[in-house]
């Protein structure tokens, strides 16, 4: 009897890890994407920013647009931290 409860909790042990480790790399990897959003929107912004030319408002709302939406990445990317204990 004692083994049995030995053998079955070593299994859900070994279970849990596989289970979270899984998980920890599936949210590093959506991490990395969204690092990857980060760069593209800040090369954006910069590209925005040396645009030169009439467009009216359009320039500056993208602009705008683009700050916000760095911003909300930023923010998803420290709430990925958070959940993995980085």
């Amino acid at each position: 009897m004692h083994r049995s409860w030995l053998k079955n909790s070593l299994f859900v042990f070994v279970a849990l890890v596989l289970f979270t480790s899984g998980y920890l790399a599936h949210a590093a990897k959506k991490a990395d994407h969204l690092r990857n959003a980060l760069d593209f929107l800040l090369h954006a912004k910069h590209q925005l920013g040396d645009a030169k030319g009439v467009f009216g408002k359009h320039r500056q709302k993208a602009v705008t647009l683009t700050e916000e939406a760095i911003k909300e990445t930023k923010a998803g990317i420290e709430s990925a931290k958070n959940q993995n204990g980085q």
